[in-house]
């Protein structure tokens, strides 16, 4: 039974029309006329209804559009428990219909359907994963599930802080559930329920990084893996630390290993956050076999040095690490500093770099010139070498004497 009633033939036909028009015309008016003449409809109370036709036409431009309508449409609105309810009743039958939909309607379909469940345990309160019963695939629940969770980004602030409230009432049972299906998959929804909850459960801290490192060892969902390591030190200020970074320690090792741009920025956010942890010992050379292999990756490591930096004055282990990376570093940024090309990019990747030397001449002055004088010796002959070194040189102080008269190619 259809809860909207039948539509009319001719308007079905009219709207068909209106969206083939829409995909076939090059003519920029007609579109944005078309596209004026759908969206009055589809914004409108009869959004629902023409779902049911699109997905019974087979349609796939239709469909697309009448998503798009329904979503806005209750997107827009604050509806009754009643009417949420039909509206989430009718959507999951339009989805028993849809399986075999290309992958980006099905997509377009799970974000109408997460949305109108967020709307729906929002109104009865429900607790979501009962309400996910009625779909028996774990992928399709942990998809809807994702989904719920992103909804808190994008609803008004009232309702997205209860939202987030009633999401972490559920925060341990969602949790503990997801951790025992031995499905890696789930380490999405761990992800989620680590980020958008308002507390942490400590108890499943152990639990939870045993996830990221079976995860990691077998190479599956790497990067939700990394977003879930990442979310739980972000919250490591409820933690225990002590006990939390003796049990990370497994888990910076194998991400060590990755040897990833994602993996490279999640040590440097580890370590900003531990920046007086053992660990750093391990991760500096990392990151300076990073930064080793392009311009553009020694940026990435000045981020991390220019944090390093703020710090190290109350921490006089970390000024001394600092003082032995700096060294290390330098001897990989000057040469590519004053080999690489005078494009327009690689220009504008030695100023950022620059603008964040100071910090390592204000640690070592004398070292940092001691490297650029080394470095000017033995290619004085060398004209954009010496150039570079000047550019550098100036990054931090005034030129000497003899290398005032140097012409420094500078981005404009």
């Amino acid at each position: 039974m259809n809860p909207f009633g039948e539509e009319n033939h001719q308007t079905i036909v009219h709207l068909r029309e209106l969206v083939h028009t829409f995909y076939s015309s090059n003519n920029p008016t007609i579109r944005k006329e078309v596209e004026h003449q759908l969206t009055q409809y589809l914004e409108s109370d009869n959004a629902g209804k023409l779902l049911q036709h699109a997905i019974q036409l087979g349609d796939q431009e239709f469909l697309f559009f009448s998503l798009n309508g329904f979503y806005n449409f209750i997107k827009r609105r604050r509806f009754s428990t009643e009417i949420i309810q039909q509206l989430l009743q009718h959507i999951m039958a339009l989805h028993q219909q849809s399986i075999q939909l290309p992958i980006f309607l099905l997509n377009k379909m799970n974000s109408v359907i997460s949305y109108t469940i967020a709307m729906y345990i929002l109104q009865t309160k429900s607790n979501p994963m009962r309400v996910l019963q009625s779909y028996s695939s774990l992928d399709l629940q942990i998809q809807l599930l994702h989904g719920i969770y992103e909804t808190i980004d994008i609803l008004p602030y009232d309702l997205s802080a209860e939202l987030q409230k009633l999401m972490t009432s559920f925060q341990k049972e969602i949790m503990t559930l997801f951790i025992q299906t031995n499905n890696l998959s789930s380490i999405l929804i761990l992800s989620d329920a680590v980020q958008y909850s308002s507390t942490f459960p400590k108890e499943l801290l152990s639990s939870l990084l045993q996830v990221v490192c079976l995860s990691l060892k077998n190479s599956t969902y790497i990067d939700y893996s990394l977003d879930l390591f990442s979310n739980l030190f972000i919250r490591a200020s409820e933690l225990i630390e002590q006990p939390f970074l003796q049990m990370t320690t497994q888990v910076i090792q194998l991400i060590i290993l990755l040897q990833t741009p994602n993996a490279l920025q999640t040590l440097i956010n580890f370590s900003i956050a531990f920046y007086d942890s053992p660990i750093l010992i391990d991760i500096i050379p990392v990151l300076l076999q990073y930064c080793s292999t392009s311009l553009e990756n020694c940026v990435d490591v000045m981020d991390f040095f220019e944090e390093m930096y703020t710090l190290y004055d109350d921490t006089p282990e970390l000024e001394n690490s600092l003082q032995k990376f700096s060294i290390e570093y330098l001897k990989i940024l000057v040469p590519l500093c004053c080999i690489h090309s005078f494009d327009d990019e690689s220009i504008a990747t030695r100023s950022k770099l620059r603008a964040g030397l100071n910090c390592i001449s204000e640690i070592s002055k004398s070292l940092y010139f001691d490297c650029l004088k080394s470095f000017l010796i033995q290619n004085q002959s060398n004209q954009m070498i010496v150039e570079s070194i000047c550019f550098l040189w100036e990054a931090v102080d005034k030129l000497p004497q003899e290398l005032v008269l140097v012409h420094i190619h500078r981005p404009n």
